[in-house]
């Protein structure tokens, strides 16, 4: 279609056919100019988006909800690269409302990614918990001490893990508070942490 203006109407004709070739020129001709454009800002634009000092940066997400308990549980599962799951909580401050469990349940789904749990908690019923998820430890090859320590049983309010080059912590009692945070150097110091404290053997 062709348009012309005259005062306040405007007038429409039609094209011949054998000018749709002049319009997709046109067209193949503007894609070019932008194509152009941006093959010349790609070597300014790397120069400040530099790849190998953002997979180095530390990166941290934060979580206020309930529901972003899935996201969290998810977030550790889908961890590549990683063959152990480091763990500190209080077994009895895990609510109910978390849909993933922090409980059994995580280390039935960490094992089947073929993660390995390594670490400890706090329970009243520490022996009974670790009684009843005996085969499901030593199947997984899982290093899991219990702490009988009152403080931290009754103090210790906090999910804290690392797996790979990232780390959790999750609030267990209060408003929900989650937090990923993305660093190497964070994460083995998590490591090294929940390892001396809980004294697992690896």
């Amino acid at each position: 279609m062709h348009s012309v203006t005259y005062g306040k109407k405007r007038f429409f004709t039609a094209e011949e056919p054998s000018k749709l070739d002049v319009f997709v020129n046109e067209d193949k001709i503007e894609l070019e100019k932008k194509s152009q454009l941006v093959k010349n800002l790609i070597p300014a634009l790397d120069k400040i988006f530099d790849i190998d000092k953002l997979e180095n940066k530390t990166k941290v997400k934060f979580y206020d909800t309930i529901k972003s308990s899935d996201v969290i549980s998810g977030d550790i599962l889908k961890t590549v690269d990683a063959t152990e799951l480091y763990v500190l909580y209080n077994y009895d401050f895990i609510k109910p409302e978390f849909d993933f469990l922090f409980k059994e349940e995580l280390i039935k789904k960490a094992t089947k990614k073929g993660l390995k749990i390594v670490g400890g908690f706090v329970s009243k019923d520490g022996q009974a918990i670790l009684e009843q998820n005996k085969k499901l430890i030593k199947s997984s090859k899982s290093s899991i001490t219990l702490l009988e320590d009152n403080a931290l049983l009754e103090n210790y309010n906090l999910f804290l893990a690392s797996v790979g080059n990232k780390s959790i912590i999750v609030s267990l009692k209060g408003d929900f508070v989650g937090i990923i945070i993305k660093s190497k150097q964070i994460a083995s110091a998590v490591q090294k942490l929940i390892t001396m404290v809980t004294n697992v053997q690896k």
